[in-house]
């Protein structure tokens, strides 16, 4: 744990070095980096502080936050899964693809998409338990017995202990519920 913290911080510090190149084209300024900050929701609980810090590391915030059509994530969509009505990626023989909002990929496997993460009761994770979060991250299948698509990294995020994935889970029960009933997956075309 100590050397992955460590790595971890390391990792952290190089890309907080501002770049001379991020200065000429304005990418080190406030209003650039802003919606790549995820929120603090609750800065007096250390275990949603780490969740936090684990969501911006795990990277979920790339694909389960809908991209406006600069690229950028749209916080008002954070961690909201692809838009409910949007079309998915597009199917190219022998290619992956993604979606414009950066929220659905199809490649050999069909169409993943990613999911609606907020605590919405309704279509989010809102009527989760912690161990059924839990589970699904450990075992890669959700509740319906589908398995968890490319490019949900669950491999990497089993390996996580319990106190971590716990913290992932406070944190994101701690974000605004956002109603978004996201698409279920599509399978490979024939």
């Amino acid at each position: 744990m100590y050397l992955l913290r460590l790595f971890t911080t390391i990792v952290l510090c190089l890309f907080m070095v501002p770049s001379p190149w991020a200065a000429e084209i304005g990418r080190d300024t406030p209003e650039h980096l802003a919606p790549f900050i995820l929120p603090i929701t609750k800065p007096d609980d250390p275990q949603v502080m780490w969740g936090r810090y684990l969501v911006t590391l795990g990277v979920c915030h790339d694909c389960h936050t809908p991209k406006g059509p600069d690229g950028r994530p749209r916080l008002d969509r954070l961690l909201s899964g692809h838009p409910e009505g949007t079309p998915p990626a597009p199917s190219v023989k022998g290619a992956i693809t993604v979606s414009p909002t950066a929220t659905a990929f199809t490649g050999p496997w069909g169409t993943a998409f990613a999911r609606n993460l907020t605590p919405d009761r309704e279509t989010g994770l809102g009527k989760w338990t912690e161990a059924y979060f839990i589970k699904v991250l450990r075992t890669g299948v959700r509740g319906n017995g589908e398995p968890l698509r490319p490019l949900m990294p669950w491999e990497w995020y089993r390996q996580l202990t319990d106190e971590d994935l716990k913290a992932i889970f406070a944190y994101l029960r701690s974000i605004p519920p956002i109603s978004n009933a996201v698409s279920e997956n599509l399978p490979p075309p024939q």
